[in-house]
This record gives structure tokens, sequence and C-alpha cells, in this order.
């Protein structure tokens, strides 16, 4: 068996509700990101954040704005062809360096997915699941790859066979076995 059950006994747990509560969580701005995407996946590895694909779409809601914004019908019918919405998905590694806060794009490129899992584990990165769009990018598809990237080597290697396919899945890496 791959897991095993292990008990802990845990300390008391002392809740103090006397603490000052902030108004604001107090955070740092970051550089930007090189390509910005969503719904896109990332694992912290070695003091580095590594952001793997995601969705570059960019979707509009044409059919308000052109039916508020249209004087006449025959104005509403041609702006209606003007559609600017595009859907596509990003397949480059981002690399944030968290010591001098800055990005890296990599020139590895993985499958065009959003909505997968990236897991760390036997110090390679797995990119799991998700989905993928079709050739004409009127469909989406479950992706049924796993891609696995050695930071150490910088390559790439597929498994065509994924057995569980999913999107926004939880997955996690415990004792170098992803769970």
């Amino acid at each position: 068996t791959f897991l095993e059950r292990i008990y802990e006994n845990l300390d008391e747990v002392v809740i103090n509700s006397k603490v000052k509560k902030k108004a604001s969580i107090p955070f740092k701005k970051l550089a930007d990101l090189p390509q910005r995407v969503g719904d896109a996946s990332s694992v912290l590895f070695e003091d580095k954040i590594y952001l793997i694909s995601g969705d570059k779409s960019y979707l509009e809601e044409t059919n308000r704005r052109i039916m508020e914004e249209s004087v006449s019908f025959q104005q509403f019918l041609q702006r209606m062809q003007m559609d600017v919405s595009i859907e596509r998905y990003n397949d480059r590694l981002q690399i944030y360096d968290i010591t001098n806060d800055s990005w890296e794009l990599s020139d590895q490129k993985f499958s065009k997915r959003a909505f997968h899992k990236v897991v760390q584990a036997n110090n390679n990165i797995y990119s799991i699941g998700g989905k993928k769009l079709n050739v004409k990018r009127t469909r989406e598809l479950l992706d049924n790859s796993i891609e696995v990237y050695s930071p150490k080597s910088n390559v790439i290697e597929v498994d065509k066979t994924n057995p569980h396919q999913a999107v926004n899945f939880a997955a996690l890496s415990y004792q170098d076995n992803i769970i």
C-alpha cells in the first residue's frame, strides 16, 4: 500500500479572542507575470515558483454592450459581426525567483491547458489533467496527458495515459507520492 495510517497526539489548543484584528492583510506587490494567465497551476520548488500553462482567453459580453450602444437594428446587426472574444490556453512555463523578485519566461513548452494541477514529487514537477481546446477552439476537452518536468535537467517527458482525467481537482504530494 502507498498510504499507511499514522496516529499523532496533538498538544492542547488554546484560542485567544482578545487579539486585536487587522482591518486588512498586509501584502507586498510582486513583479508582474511575463504573460498574464488565469486558471493556471503553480508549485513552490527550491525557492522558486513554477507556474505552468493557464487560460489566456478574452471573453467580452458583446451582445449586451452592442444592444446598449446601437441606435438602429441595422447598426446592431453590423456590430454583432465584430466579436472580439477569443478563447485560448497558454503553454508556457513561467518561473518566479523569490529572492530576486523577478520572473523568467522559460523556452520550455507544455501542452496548452487550464484548470489543471501541478504537483512536485521526486524532484520533478508534474502537470496533470485540466482542459484543452480542440484544433478549431470550439470545444473544451479533458487533457489525458501527464507532463513530467525536471527543473534540474530542464527536460519535459510526456505520459499520454492519465487514468483520472478531471478539472479543478485536488492533488498533493505525500512522501513523494502524488495523491
